[in-house]
């Protein structure tokens, strides 16, 4: 049987968890299923499952997010480079390091497809993709109370031994935005060296990045993900 991690949040609301649920592919097959939950993030990683039902922060992790992903949405449609995909779409499955996870957002290239790296896979009765299966070039992971810890250690190995060549992680939380690209090393992501005045090189994108919070007229934080070629 897997283990279990739950974060209780202020949704009222019970996840059950199938007694047959005991591996990656069980796990896949209950998250094709109806019976699969609607609500919070429910994802698995080595015999691990995580049931995360904290109502994701607005300004600290949802316009972080949006801000990510639509800047590389633009810039992948922009230079025809591939899809890149947001939230309860961005789910990737990795037989080799063992996991079914809900990204933040994540990039995968044509090229990646075209080579059989990645594939787009769709459960039996969907009628189109919805899930990535293998290792696309880019992971994006905002953090929150509930995930830190995993973002930062345990998902920052899963996706190394995943094949991802980029993990992204940004943080909204503090008075300041915190930006950083990791990039593959021999033994594990390392930090990218940081440019003047805080941008950070994507080597996937031949693009440098800095991610910029401002004010909004109502006073709340909001956010942009600047380019510089």
């Amino acid at each position: 049987m897997p283990n279990f991690v739950i974060h209780d949040g202020t949704v009222e609301n019970t996840v059950v968890i199938p007694a047959w649920v005991v591996d990656l592919e069980s796990f896949v097959r209950w998250a094709e299923s109806s019976e699969y939950p609607r609500f919070g993030s429910v994802s698995y990683l080595k015999g691990t499952i995580t049931v995360d039902l904290t109502l994701e922060q607005i300004f600290a992790h949802n316009q972080v997010k949006a801000a990510v992903g639509f800047k590389l949405a633009q810039i992948a449609r922009d230079r025809s480079l591939g899809h890149v995909l947001v939230g309860r779409g961005a789910w990737l499955k990795n037989n080799e390091a063992d996991f079914l996870i809900e990204c933040d957002a994540l990039f995968v290239s044509y090229e990646n497809i075209r080579t059989g790296k990645s594939d787009l896979a769709k459960s039996p009765a969907a009628k189109e993709a919805n899930h990535v299966v293998g290792s696309p070039e880019v992971v994006v992971e905002v953090l929150s109370p509930s995930s830190e810890k995993r973002d930062t250690i345990e998902l920052r190995e899963a996706y190394f031994e995943a094949g991802i060549e980029e993990y992204w992680l940004a943080d909204g939380r503090g008075a300041s935005v915190w930006f950083e690209i990791l990039k593959r090393g021999k033994m594990g992501f390392v930090s990218n060296e940081n440019q003047p005045e805080g941008w950070q090189i994507s080597d996937v994108f031949g693009t440098c990045f800095r991610l910029v919070q401002s004010i909004d007229r109502l006073g709340n934080s909001q956010y942009t993900l600047e380019t510089q070629r």
